[in-house]
């Protein structure tokens, strides 16, 4: 019985997770997980373009980044926000890829021509972010 409240007891401290795998709820206080989520993006890269405390909303600009195939961005809009019992996150990635050319440059970021982000690949980056995230967290 002792062993059964032990264990109860620590699963109500880890994270629960959805089924679309891009909204967490956290145990911890809403200032320490929005400020963890802050940090995340940018530890990532990312330059966050709009932070607000009060309604829980991080924004960052596309990172862009270029290979011998050509060039992937990507940007994030996290939601934070008080539930009973915890924080919850909602984190979506958009982005996309665009084929090598001799014109794609770092400053075609938010040009025309881009190929939307498959949904295994926003998966991949939300698994991503939310592992670097627990990270922070703990």
């Amino acid at each position: 019985m002792k062993a059964m409240v032990t264990a109860f007891i620590v699963l109500l401290c880890l994270p629960v997770i959805s089924q679309a795998g891009n909204t967490k709820i956290y145990p911890q206080p809403y200032d320490a997980v929005f400020d963890a989520v802050v940090e995340s993006v940018e530890d990532a890269g990312y330059a966050v373009v709009e932070e607000n405390r009060d309604t829980g909303r991080v924004r960052t600009d596309y990172q862009a980044k270029s290979n011998f195939l050509g060039m992937l961005r990507r940007k994030w809009a996290v939601r934070v926000k008080e539930v009973s019992g915890g924080t919850k996150v909602r984190a979506v990635c958009s982005g996309g890829a665009k084929a090598s050319t001799f014109t794609a440059t770092a400053l075609d970021v938010r040009g025309e021509g881009w190929d939307e982000m498959s949904e295994k690949d926003k998966r991949k980056a939300t698994k991503a972010f939310f592992k670097h995230l627990d990270k922070k967290l703990k």
